[in-house]
């Protein structure tokens, strides 16, 4: 077991995560990437979750480890270039404490998995007896690998942004079921809200458009929004785009009545008469990420919706015979 090279074990340690086939609510997880450019930067890729190499350590509270200084690196970079979709982007580390012990029993595992794989030659000179020993220790020495790897894996860590012009913080969670390191993950963080798997209209309106849209402008396209939701760390952390859909169909189309508290939405703008196109509230959509759909505060909605109201009650007025002064208008017939 001494003999084995610390790149060995690595290499165990990698071979074992990669045998977990679980994804919880991630749209992905990236086992132990070599560096940055391994991990994607799209918008449309979902949150991911990135599991550091084994010998990439954190411990309690630590203000620098191993593990931050490349979870750090992973978040501001894509290889040589920026990561803008920095708000996709979770963190699995090894206690440091525990990776040590981790190591001794990996080791051991490979001794064992050796001796049974040489076990038919001669040099060996292991009888039926030994030969059965050794099997069955390598079969306790995988279990307790197993068992080891879900309790050495055990530090989540989270890029957070409390305030829109203030400094990024590493939340720190620790893992402490003993199942598989990515469904424990997932779980937390979706108790922590730190991973969105449904969003509710109300929120949609209260913690973004009020905020950081209707502020400034009327309307915003669900491309932009959807660019938004994934490039900054203050705002909620939406499992993938079909969440914010839900929820915007949710907001626009569930009662008559739920789009004026939250939004109305459209399938296009006319900048030369100030008009949404297909501007609809109160009834089911099948809403689309495009730059030519969006969201309308609900008071300019409102607006438009009377507006045309109105312009219906004249047309059909003067439809009926009356010219708009109170004076019928005679028509003749031949």
């Amino acid at each position: 077991a001494t003999q084995y090279r610390e790149d060995q074990t690595w290499d165990e340690i990698i071979r074992r995560l990669k045998l977990d086939r679980e994804m919880g609510d991630f749209a992905g997880v990236h086992i132990a990437p070599n560096s940055s450019s391994d991990v994607p930067d799209e918008e449309t890729m979902g949150v991911r979750l990135v599991v550091l190499q084994p010998n990439l350590t954190h411990s309690s509270k630590a203000k620098s480890s191993d593990a931050l200084t490349v979870a750090k690196l992973i978040l501001d970079t894509k290889g040589t270039a920026p990561r803008y979709c920095k708000n996709l982007l979770v963190f699995l580390a090894p206690d440091r404490n525990k990776q040590e012990n981790l190591v001794r029993l990996v080791n051991q595992y490979l001794a064992w998995e050796s001796i049974v794989a040489d076990s038919g030659k001669e040099n060996l000179n292991l009888n039926g007896s030994q030969k059965n020993q050794a099997e069955k220790k390598l079969k306790d020495a995988d279990k307790t690998v197993k068992m080891s790897l879900q309790d050495t894996y055990q530090w989540l860590l989270v890029p957070d942004q409390p305030e829109a012009t203030g400094d990024i913080e590493w939340e720190e969670y620790r893992l402490s079921v003993k199942d598989s390191p990515i469904l424990q993950a997932s779980r937390k963080l979706s108790h922590e809200e730190h991973l969105i798997t449904t969003y509710a209209p109300a929120r949609l309106t209260l913690e973004i458009l009020n905020d950081y849209v209707w502020k400034n402008a009327n309307h915003i396209d669900l491309k932009t929004l959807w660019k938004y939701l994934t490039n900054y760390l203050y705002l909620p952390r939406l499992k993938n785009e079909q969440v914010l859909l839900n929820a915007i169909a949710d907001g626009v189309g569930k009662d008559l009545f739920s789009w004026q508290e939250n939004f109305a939405y459209a399938s296009g703008f006319n900048e030369d008469t100030g008009k949404y196109l297909g501007l609809t509230g109160g009834q089911p959509i099948s809403p689309n990420f495009s730059s030519s759909d969006f969201l309308v505060k609900p008071e300019v909605a409102s607006a438009q919706f009377k507006a045309e109201q109105e312009e219906r009650q004249k047309l059909e007025y003067t439809s009926s015979g009356n010219n708009g002064n109170g004076k019928t208008v005679q028509t003749t017939t031949s």
